[in-house]
C-alpha cells in the first residue's frame, strides 16, 4: 500500500483502497514498519501491562513488577481522548522538581539550574504558553498556562460575553459536555437573564452530526440577536470535528464573538487560531497532551485583545505585569498579551508535568502527527466495517459509527454505536482483554488511536477482541468478504438487495439500500428519514424530480465511491493529488556561465519590495525584486554585470513564476471513457451532490469535469454544461466555475462563439473569473 498516496486522499476527504490482506497482522506490522508514515513516539511513553490494569495496590507484586516483555502483554489504550498516557519526561521533570524544591527552596522561584530541564519558577507558565503556540497555531503571547478548562471558560466569558437587552444570546452545541452546560448557564444567570431563553442550541441534523450549512443557518437568522458563539472543536460525544475556519469567518462577518472549547482537539487536530481569526479559545491538557489527571488548561485570546483595554474581565495578581508585580501598589498593569488573563500564581507542580509532555511534542510537529492520525483512524474504520459485514443479524448491522465518514471532519476518535442489551457485555469483554477504552451508557464506546503513541498494530489487536465481544451475546454468523476493494458491506450488498430497509425510486427505477450506508454519506437522506414523515414510514424515497441516470449514479457513489464514467484505473488518487500549483522539486543546474544553482518553481521573490536574495531564478530568467518581476535574462559577461541584470520587468510577475522552458506544462490529464456529453454529465451530477449534501462527491466531479474540459473544450457540449453550471451553483461556489472560466481564459478564441457570448452577457460572473485568470497569468 502507497501509505503517503493515502494521507494524501484522507487529507482530501477520500478514503483510500484497502489492500486485499489489510486484515491480516502481517499488513499492520507493514503500516507500523513504512517510512512513508511519520513515525511513533511511543518509547517516550509509559504503556501500562494487561497484568498491571489489574493491581489492587501500589506496590509491585510478582505479576506486575516489570513491564510488558512483549507488544502481545501490553494494554491497548485507546483511551487518550479521556486521559493520555504519561510521557516518561514527566517522571523526570517531577524528579528535577523535587530536588529543586528540597535543596534551594524558595529560591527555585529565580534560579535555573544547570542540569535542570525546568526553568525557574516564574518563567514556567510562559515557557510552556510558547511550546504550546505551534500546537494551537498561534504566537506566544496568544497563549496562556493557567487554571482548569471550565475556570477558563467562565474567565473568558467574563470577559467576552457582554449581554444588552437586545443581544443577549449565547450559542452552543444542543448536547455539550456538562462542564460547558453548567458553564454557559451560570454566565447567563449571573448577568440576570433566563438560560432557556439565552441559549441558542445548535440540533444535529441526523441524530449526531451538526452541520455547517444548519450552523451559518442559525448564525444569520439570530445575528440581531447573538452576543457570542461557543463551540467546540471536537465534539466529545461523536467525535466529530467542526469547520472551525468557516464557522469563525462567519462570525466575524456579522462581527459576533466567537469562542472555542478544545479541549479534544489541542493535540489532536491542526489548528491555526490566530489565522482564523478566533477570539478566544480554551483547552485541557490531560487528553491527546498527556500532561496527566487535572492537568493546567491553556486558553488563546487573539493578540487584537490582548491589551485587555476593551474586554475587561476579572482581575488577579498574576496578570499583572511581571516587572512591577511584587511592587504591591495596588495599580493594577496588564500584562501585554494573553498572560494579562491570569488570576492566581499557577501550580508549579501541573506546570512541570505539562513541561514533560510538552518536551515530546517538540520533536514533531502537529503536520506530522495529523498525517498518522488521519491512516491511524482510518485503518481502524476499516477493520470495523468488515466486521460489521461479517455480523449481520436479521438485517441489521451490530453497531453503528456515529463519527463523520469523510477524515476531514474527526480526529483520532471514533464513536462506536451498540445496541443497548450488547453494551455491558461487550464493555465487560473489552475490559478482560485488555483493552482501555472510554464508554458512555446508553451504548457508545469512544475508541480513539492516539497518533503519539498507539500503533497499527494496536488497532489490530483491537479488532480481534472486539469482534468476539460483540459475537459473543449471538450478533450473527460469520460471513466471508464476497469482494474487495469497496467496503465488502457496500457492493455485495448493492449487487443482492439482502437486508435492505430502504428503497429509492426514481420513475421507474428502484434501488433496495442500506440506511447504514446511504444516510451515513448524504445527509439529505438522514434528514429525511429522521423527520418522522411519510418516508420515514413507507420505507420509501421517491425522487421525481430528478434524471434516473443521474439517481444510478449517485447510487453508485454512494456505495462504490465512484460513478462512471471512471477514472482510468490507478489514476484515481494521482488526480486528486495533482490538483493546484505546479511545483517542481530543487534540482541542480547550471546558469549561463556553467556555474550549478538550485531553483524551485513556482518561484515566489522573498521580498517583493526589496532585492531578492535569490535574484537568478534559472538561466532563461532573473527575479527583479524591487518591481517583483521576473525578467527575461539574456547572456551578460561577469564584468558587465550589475545594474544591467536588473533591466525593466517583462512582465511576469515573480509570486508563484514558472519558466515554461525549464518547468513545462505537464500534457492534459489522461481522458475519462465517454464522449462530450460527458461535460454536462458531470455539471449534473455536481448539482446533486449539492441537493443531497453527499460528502466527497464535489470533489470527485470536480476532477472528472476538469479532465474533460482540457479534452472537450471546443465542443458545442462545452458551452451547454458551462450554463448548466453557472445557472445552477451560487456565486460563492467556485468548483465547477473556477474550471469554466479558465478553460476560457486559457482559450480566448472561444469568446467568438455565439453561445460563449450568450454566457458571458447571461452571467457577470463569467467575464469576472476569465478576468481574474488574467490577471493572475500577467500578474497584473
Amino acid at each position: 500500500m502507497d501509505a503517503a498516496a493515502a494521507i494524501k486522499q484522507l487529507r482530501q476527504g477520500q478514503k483510500p483502497q484497502w489492500p486485499a490482506n489489510a486484515e491480516s497482522l502481517e499488513f499492520a506490522h507493514s503500516l507500523d514498519q513504512s517510512a512513508e508514515i511519520p513515525k511513533t513516539f511511543r518509547p517516550e511513553f509509559v504503556v501500562p501491562s494487561k497484568a498491571q490494569l489489574k493491581r489492587k495496590t501500589l506496590k509491585d507484586d510478582a505479576q506486575t513488577a516489570n513491564p510488558a516483555s512483549t507488544p502481545d502483554d501490553e494494554a491497548i489504550y485507546f483511551c487518550g481522548n479521556s486521559l493520555g498516557l504519561q510521557p516518561k519526561a514527566v517522571g523526570e521533570h517531577l524528579n528535577a522538581y523535587l530536588k529543586t524544591w528540597g535543596s534551594i527552596a524558595v529560591g527555585g522561584h529565580f534560579t535555573a539550574l544547570e542540569d535542570s530541564p525546568l526553568t525557574p519558577y516564574q518563567d514556567m507558565a510562559a515557557g510552556c504558553s510558547k511550546r504550546m503556540a505551534d500546537i494551537v497555531g498561534a504566537s506566544p503571547s496568544e497563549i496562556v498556562a493557567m487554571n482548569t478548562l471550565t475556570i477558563n471558560l467562565h474567565l473568558m466569558m467574563a470577559a467576552f460575553y457582554k449581554p444588552t437587552e437586545k443581544k443577549h444570546k449565547i450559542m452552543c452545541e444542543w448536547r455539550p459536555f456538562p462542564s460547558d452546560w453548567y458553564a454557559i448557564e451560570s454566565q447567563i444567570e449571573w448577568h440576570g437573564l433566563d438560560p432557556k431563553k439565552s441559549m441558542l442550541l445548535v440540533e444535529p441534523d441526523d441524530g449526531h452530526i451538526m452541520t455547517t450549512k444548519n450552523i451559518l443557518r442559525l448564525i444569520d437568522e439570530n445575528v440581531d440577536e447573538l452576543a457570542l458563539i461557543m463551540l467546540p472543536g471536537i465534539q466529545y460525544y461523536s467525535g466529530q470535528l467542526l469547520d472551525i475556519p468557516t464557522i469563525t469567518a462567519h462570525a466575524r462577518k456579522h462581527n459576533i464573538t466567537i469562542g472555542w472549547d478544545l479541549a479534544h482537539a489541542a493535540g489532536n487536530a491542526e489548528l491555526k487560531l490566530h489565522d482564523w481569526d478566533v477570539d478566544f479559545a480554551c483547552w485541557c491538557t490531560y487528553k491527546y497532551m498527556n500532561a496527566g489527571a487535572g492537568s493546567i488548561a491553556g486558553a488563546f485570546i487573539h493578540e487584537k485583545h490582548g491589551n485587555n483595554d476593551h474586554y475587561k474581565g476579572l482581575k488577579g495578581w498574576y496578570g499583572h505585569d511581571k516587572s512591577s508585580r511584587f511592587l504591591m501598589d495596588n495599580k493594577f498593569v496588564p500584562t501585554p498579551g494573553a498572560q494579562g488573563f491570569q488570576c492566581s500564581n499557577p501550580s508549579i507542580v501541573d506546570l512541570t508535568c505539562l513541561a514533560g509532555s510538552l518536551s515530546v511534542f517538540e520533536k514533531t510537529s502537529m503536520t506530522d502527527l495529523r498525517s498518522r492520525s488521519l491512516l491511524l483512524t482510518a485503518y481502524a474504520e476499516h477493520l470495523l466495517s468488515q466486521i460489521a459485514a461479517r455480523n449481520i443479524k436479521d438485517g441489521a448491522f451490530p453497531f453503528q459509527i456515529i463519527t463523520p465518514t469523510d477524515p476531514r471532519f474527526r480526529g483520532a476518535q471514533l464513536s462506536v454505536l451498540l445496541p443497548e442489551d450488547v453494551f455491558d457485555d461487550a464493555s465487560a469483554a473489552l475490559v478482560e482483554g485488555g483493552v482501555i477504552c472510554d464508554k458512555r451508557k446508553p451504548g457508545i464506546i469512544r475508541v480513539a488511536p492516539v497518533p503519539m503513541y498507539n500503533t497499527f498494530n494496536d488497532v489490530w489487536r483491537f479488532m480481534q477482541i472486539f469482534e468476539e465481544a460483540i459475537r459473543q451475546k449471538g450478533q450473527g454468523q460469520t460471513q466471508e468478504p464476497q469482494s474487495q476493494g469497496a467496503p465488502v458491506e457496500a457492493r455485495f450488498f448493492l449487487k443482492s438487495g439482502a437486508y435492505s430497509d430502504l428503497t429509492i425510486a426514481c420513475g421507474s427505477d428502484t434501488y433496495k439500500v442500506h440506511k447504514v450506508i446511504i444516510c451515513g454519506r448524504a445527509d439529505f437522506f438522514a434528514r429525511t428519514l429522521n423527520f418522522g414523515g411519510k418516508e420515514s414510514e413507507s420505507g420509501i424515497v421517491d425522487l421525481p424530480e430528478d434524471e434516473p441516470t443521474i439517481v444510478k449514479l449517485l447510487i453508485q457513489y454512494l456505495y462504490e465511491g465512484e460513478y462512471e464514467p471512471l477514472l482510468p484505473d490507478g489514476e484515481a488518487s494521482l488526480a486528486l493529488s495533482s490538483t493546484g500549483a505546479r511545483t517542481q522539486p530543487s534540482r541542480p543546474k547550471h546558469d549561463l556561465d556553467g556555474l550549478p544553482y538550485s531553483y524551485d518553481f513556482p518561484h515566489t521573490c522573498e521580498e517583493l519590495t526589496s532585492d531578492c536574495d535569490h535574484p537568478r531564478v534559472c538561466p532563461h530568467h532573473t527575479c527583479d525584486g524591487n518591481a517583483g518581476f521576473v525578467t527575461i535574462r539574456s547572456y551578460i559577461p561577469p564584468s558587465q554585470r550589475g545594474s544591467q541584470m536588473r533591466k525593466a520587468g517583462c512582465g511576469y510577475t515573480c509570486k508563484s513564476f514558472n519558466c515554461e522552458e525549464c518547468n513545462p506544462s505537464p500534457p492534459p490529464l489522461p481522458l475519462l471513457n465517454g464522449s462530450a456529453d460527458q461535460l454536462l454529465l458531470h455539471a449534473k451530477m455536481y448539482e446533486t451532490a449539492d441537493k443531497y449534501d453527499v460528502v466527497g462527491l464535489k470533489d470527485l466531479v470536480i476532477e472528472k469535469f476538469r479532465r474533460t474540459c482540457q479534452h472537450f473544450w471546443n465542443t458545442d457540449e462545452f458551452s451547454v454544461a458551462a450554463h448548466h453550471v453557472f445557472s445552477t451553483t451560487p456565486d460563492h461556489d467556485k468548483g465547477l466555475r473556477d474550471i469554466v472560466s479558465a478553460t476560457i481564459s486559457a482559450h480566448m478564441g472561444l469568446i467568438k462563439k455565439p453561445e460563449v457570448k450568450v454566457l458571458l452577457t447571461e452571467f457577470n460572473g463569467l467575464a469576472l473569473g476569465i478576468l481574474e485568470e488574467k490577471i493572475i497569468e500577467h500578474g497584473w
